[in-house]
């Protein structure tokens, strides 16, 4: 009987404390998860609302084959002549969209190319446009510096409250379960929201965990890359080369054409595409090629690798297919696509747009749950505090007994 009790009165302890955590971290960091929910939502179209937004720029005369990268780098320097071109990027939408290229003057200035015909189809600021500046207020709320951190930090207290949301719906007797499953419809207002709370809570706390998880390792990945190394059991040698390559520079050394450095990364991984290059600027003798390559993988988004390739001799010297742990290429294959519900096509978007939606839904919930209890608190306390000063005005009131000279006399004898 006494360890019966003891338990009730553990797990009422246990759910106070989680009842405590959960509702200040969801008012601390609520409105933060608002504004990022919200903006994730957009970002899982961000591709086809930027179309629909900027047609001038993506709607282009379709060719037979596509130039290389060769053709068209040498072409935008050629009819601008103070462009240099420091990273170009195929269309993820497919090939009938122009190709992406980020200046090295200008590292926010984005080019967009017709990559059947070599034309400049459009030029804008990165956090000029809609889609732009909603990636920006996503990752960092506008923040210089510390925003970031501040997006990640809020997304591990929304892994927090997902855990703690899970405990508080745990009915107290399993004989109220369905209750907790279902929406009563017949209720007021506050039961239904109530009950809307805790069931959209539980049905999506997987994809809400999954997408807030993968986003603080998007966040955080400079701290959790020896991590990664450390749980595969492998030295950090790769971790060096990731962080420290460079190409090799004499007097006298060329650097090699671009097209040689895709025939180089196609040979290095069989069946790959290569749909992005990172290029070295002119006075960059100790930088490297990045080539970026897609290849057919179990997700939809494919094995997403890359390759640091010496600018002069063409050496290999760093390739994730072959040099990164699998936690590293869990990251690359599985980490952004899992965030923006990319990796399984279009159902798999359709959930994590839901799932983005769920965490506002809750705030929102929640706050309709929490303001009357806090209300009614601070009106209890109010009226406790109006009692007792009722009482210590009738104590005071009441007159004191007057005692006698001669009766302090016999008091004190």
């Amino acid at each position: 009987m006494e360890s019966e009790m003891k338990k009730k009165n553990w797990a009422s302890h246990q759910r106070n404390w989680y009842g405590k955590w959960h509702v200040w971290l969801g008012l601390i960091a609520g409105s933060i998860i608002f504004i990022v929910s919200i903006t994730g939502t957009i970002l899982v179209y961000r591709d086809e609302i930027d179309m629909a937004l900027n047609p001038e720029i993506f709607e282009i005369d379709k060719g037979k084959e596509h130039l290389s990268f060769q053709e068209i780098v040498s072409q935008l320097k050629t009819n601008h002549p103070d462009w240099e071109p420091i990273f170009i990027f195929k269309s993820e939408s497919g090939p009938n969209y122009p190709y992406r290229v980020i200046l090295g003057d200008d590292k926010e200035k984005q080019i967009y190319v017709n990559p059947f015909n070599g034309e400049v189809t459009g030029a804008r600021i990165h956090d000029s446009h809609f889609i732009g500046l909603v990636t920006e207020i996503h990752r960092t709320l506008l923040i210089p510096a510390v925003g970031r951190y501040i997006v990640g930090i809020s997304a591990l207290i929304l892994v927090i409250l997902t855990i703690s949301g899970l405990r508080l719906w745990i009915p107290k007797q399993w004989k109220h379960l369905k209750s907790r499953l279902t929406i009563k419809r017949n209720a007021s207002f506050k039961r239904q929201n109530y009950d809307l709370h805790q069931v959209l809570g539980f049905y999506f706390a997987p994809m809400v965990t999954l997408i807030a998880l993968t986003g603080v390792v998007i966040t955080f990945l400079n701290f959790l890359a020896p991590v990664m190394f450390l749980l595969s059991f492998e030295p950090p040698k790769s971790l060096e080369q990731i962080m420290s390559s460079k190409s090799v520079y004499e007097e006298g050394y060329t650097t090699i054409p671009i097209d040689s450095v895709v025939a180089i990364a196609e040979t290095a991984i069989p069946d790959c595409e290569v749909v992005g290059l990172g290029l070295p600027m002119a006075e960059e003798t100790s930088k490297v090629f990045t080539a970026y390559t897609k290849s057919p993988y179990v997700t939809k988004t494919g094995n997403n690798n890359f390759i640091y390739i010496d600018q002069y001799s063409g050496k290999i010297n760093f390739n994730t297919n072959s040099d990164l742990p699998n936690t590293g290429k869990m990251y690359l294959n599985w980490v952004t696509p899992v965030h923006y519900g990319t990796f399984g096509g279009k159902v798999t978007r359709v959930l994590a747009f839901i799932a983005t939606l769920i965490p506002p839904i809750l705030f929102i919930t929640g706050i309709i749950i929490w303001l009357p209890r806090w209300k009614g608190k601070k009106k209890r306390k109010a009226n406790q505090e109006q009692s007792e000063e009722k009482l210590q005005r009738k104590m005071n009131a009441i007159p004191k007994p007057v005692i006698s000279n001669r009766k302090k006399e016999n008091i004190e004898s």
